[in-house]
């Protein structure tokens, strides 16, 4: 009957030592001086030391801590130690029995003669053998995924350092003042619903006291339809360039040259506009619109009316 217990001991002992050995996390055992008296084969791949290179030696020591390695003092010597988080959950399971489950310890380490920063997430638990108080250390290197993650968070910030700068110069195409005079004056609210879209509008003084304005809505929203806005707005400028001061300007023909040069093959996008022009000296607005909602007419104060421009 003893033989039996001995041997069913010995095949305990071994498959806890093949589950200590196939575990994906690396883990290794500290007495209560911090020395490393087991490790598993994972700890050998992160660390680059097998047991017998480590055992007996300080935590730090053994993991490659650069602070005692490049001072070549023993690990718990060094002011940074006071904060190490490995050392004060050591301390923790050993005094209060509690333990310390997925912490992130961000550090350089020297591993294989060259230092290295990794990602590790760090749990410490108590643990009690044959009499003796030892701490079992787990460690989960997650370096890959956290600097693919800082990578990440990176280019979301160039992302919307760049948005920002592109919100900049959407905004520049927009009026700079007020146009108008006794005639007629402006104002307008505009609040995109991204930083950056395919709302545009401009309102332009013209000759012999005439405004003319436009309001475009690109398909779609953020930088292809910012893009398409931009390239519009320097057509329509080019455009409204060359009509001398003799002729009269048209919506009409404005918007049937748009519709020429913007087919919806050239960007994968289509755009809907309303084009005006407002005469002071005559009195009188003409308009063409190309599939965007109708402006709204409010009447004069003693009616306040509201209704829909159809035609011009």
């Amino acid at each position: 009957m003893s033989e039996l217990r001995i041997e069913n001991a010995l095949e305990a002992n071994s498959f806890l030592n093949i589950l200590f050995d196939n575990l994906n996390s690396a883990i290794f055992i500290v007495d209560q001086e911090a020395r490393v008296r087991q490790v598993n084969q994972v700890f050998e791949k992160i660390f680059a030391r097998s047991e017998p290179e480590v055992a007996g030696e300080l935590c730090g020591n053994a993991i490659g801590c650069i602070f005692p390695l490049s001072s070549g003092r023993d690990c718990g010597t060094l002011k940074e130690c006071r904060s190490c988080l490995i050392r004060g959950a050591i301390v923790k399971a050993l005094n209060e029995k509690v333990a310390t489950n997925g912490q992130l310890l961000s550090r350089s380490f020297i591993i294989a003669g060259e230092t290295i920063r990794k990602h590790l997430l760090i749990s410490v638990k108590y643990i009690s053998y044959n009499q003796r108080e030892m701490v079992v250390i787990i460690v989960d290197d997650i370096t890959d995924q956290e600097n693919h993650k800082r990578l990440l968070e990176e280019r979301r910030r160039m992302l919307e350092k760049d948005l920002e700068a592109a919100a900049g110069i959407q905004y520049s195409l927009l009026p700079a003042a007020a146009p108008g005079g006794r005639d007629f004056s402006c104002a307008w609210h505009f609040k995109p619903c991204e930083s950056i879209g395919g709302d545009i509008f401009n309102l332009i003084d013209g000759e012999r006291r005439r405004l003319i304005g436009y309001l475009v809505d690109v398909s779609g929203h953020g930088v292809p339809a910012a893009l398409v806005t931009v390239s519009l707005t320097q057509f329509i400028r080019h455009y409204l360039g060359r009509i001398s001061p003799a002729e009269e300007f048209s919506p009409r023909q404005l918007l049937e040259q748009l519709d020429r040069e913007y087919p919806y093959e050239r960007f994968k996008a289509y755009f809907t506009m309303v084009c005006f022009l407002l005469d002071g000296e005559n009195q009188r607005l003409v308009m063409a619109n190309a599939g965007h909602p109708y402006p709204i007419l409010l009447g004069q104060a003693q009616d306040r009316n509201l209704r829909q421009i159809e035609e011009s």
